[in-house]
C-alpha cells in the first residue's frame, strides 16, 4: 500500500513537472511574442514621429520661402509708393520713430529700422518679420566684396549659420530654380568653398542672402 502511494506520488510529481515545463515554455513564447509586438509598435511610432517632425519642418521651410517672396514684394511696393527703401524714409506720409536720410541706401544704422518702416506703412506685421523656420531676418548694405548692394539676410544670432546644405539649397532651388550660387536672388554663404559651391553638410552652418528687388 505504501509502495503504491509512493508510485502515485512519483507519477503525480512527474506529471506536474511536465505540465509546469510546458506552461513555462508557453509563457516564454508568449512573452517573446509580447516583446516583439511591443518593439514593432515602438518602431512604428518612432518612424511616425520622425516623419511628422520632417513634415512640420518642410512646412515651416515652405512658409519661410513665402515670407521671403512677400518681403521682396513689400520692398518694391514701399519704394514705388514712398520713393526710397524702408529704413531710409524721411517723409511725412507715414509716421516712423526712426526716419532715415532719404538717400536710397541703408547705411549709418538705417538697416536696423527696415522692418519698422514696413510695419508703419502697413505692409507687414511684427509677427511676419519672424521667419517661420526660426532664426532672424536682418538687412545689410555692402559696398565691397562679392555681395555688394542691399541684401536681406536669413541667419541665426549674430548672422551665424542656421541651415544645413540641403535646406539652404532647397530655398535657392524653389526661388531661383537653379543651383548657380553666383547668380540669382538667393546666395548661400557659410557652407561654401572658394568658388561659392555649396558643400554637402548636415551641420547648420549655412546663411541665406536674399537680393533686394
Amino acid at each position: 500500500m505504501i509502495i503504491n502511494s509512493y508510485k502515485y506520488a512519483e507519477q503525480y510529481i512527474k506529471i506536474k513537472a511536465k505540465l509546469a515545463y510546458k506552461f513555462n515554455k508557453r509563457m516564454q513564447a508568449f512573452l517573446l511574442l509580447e516583446v516583439a509586438v511591443a518593439l514593432t509598435i515602438i518602431g512604428i511610432l518612432t518612424m511616425a514621429v520622425i516623419k511628422g517632425q520632417q513634415m512640420l519642418h518642410n512646412a515651416r521651410l515652405d512658409k519661410t520661402i513665402m515670407q521671403i517672396e512677400s518681403i521682396r514684394i513689400n520692398i518694391d511696393t514701399f519704394r514705388t509708393t514712398y520713393g526710397t527703401l524702408p529704413g531710409d524714409y524721411n517723409g511725412h506720409a507715414i509716421e516712423v520713430a526712426h526716419p532715415g536720410n532719404g538717400d536710397s541706401t541703408l547705411d549709418n544704422g538705417e538697416e536696423k529700422y527696415f522692418f519698422e518702416h514696413l510695419i508703419a506703412a502697413g505692409l507687414m506685421t511684427k509677427k511676419q518679420t519672424m521667419p517661420a523656420i526660426g532664426g532672424q531676418f536682418s538687412v545689410v548694405y555692402n559696398t565691397t566684396g562679392d555681395l555688394t548692394g542691399h541684401w536681406l539676410v536669413l541667419a541665426g544670432p549674430n548672422n551665424s549659420g542656421m541651415f544645413n546644405s540641403k535646406d539652404a539649397s532647397t530655398v535657392k532651388m524653389k526661388i531661383d530654380g537653379h543651383e548657380d550660387n553666383d547668380n540669382g536672388i538667393i546666395r548661400i554663404r557659410g557652407c561654401v568653398d572658394g568658388s561659392n559651391t555649396v558643400q554637402n553638410t548636415k551641420k547648420k552652418t549655412c546663411t541665406i542672402y536674399i537680393e533686394f528687388p
